[in-house]
């Protein structure tokens, strides 16, 4: 972001618009979140055991249902409760063993979404 500079009988003056700061960082806040939300989507995609390839097609980013916003990664469609094993998978049971998917995407991409995130802000 720039801010308009001024000259003044040699002196150089910054304005500073902290809304305008506010409504900037909001901004780059929202196109890194969804930024980075793809790409954890896109590796969870690629590690999901695929036996049908239903819960692959599943995975996907949406407008976060919380009312701080943001984005999510969902892996079950929207009233779609036929993917309901997703947390299974994830998560295991007294059953099955563990098959993680969204949260090793999410760890293997940190870094990436971070420099996401600073690339954003700086601008």
């Amino acid at each position: 972001m720039s801010f308009p500079e001024y000259t003044e009988k040699g002196n150089v003056f910054i304005e500073w618009n902290d809304k305008g700061w506010i409504d900037y960082v909001r901004q780059a806040v929202e196109e890194a979140s969804k930024e980075g939300a793809e790409i954890v989507a896109k590796e969870a995609r690629r590690r999901v055991k695929k036996r049908t390839g239903k819960l692959h097609d599943e995975i996907d980013v949406r407008v976060s249902p919380y009312k701080d916003g943001g984005w999510s990664v969902f892996a079950q469609g929207p009233g779609n409760y036929t993917r309901f094993y997703a947390a299974f998978v994830e998560l295991g049971t007294s059953d099955t063993v563990a098959q993680p998917f969204l949260r090793p995407a999410l760890n293997a991409n940190k870094r990436k979404i971070n420099k996401i995130f600073k690339d954003k802000i700086e601008g």
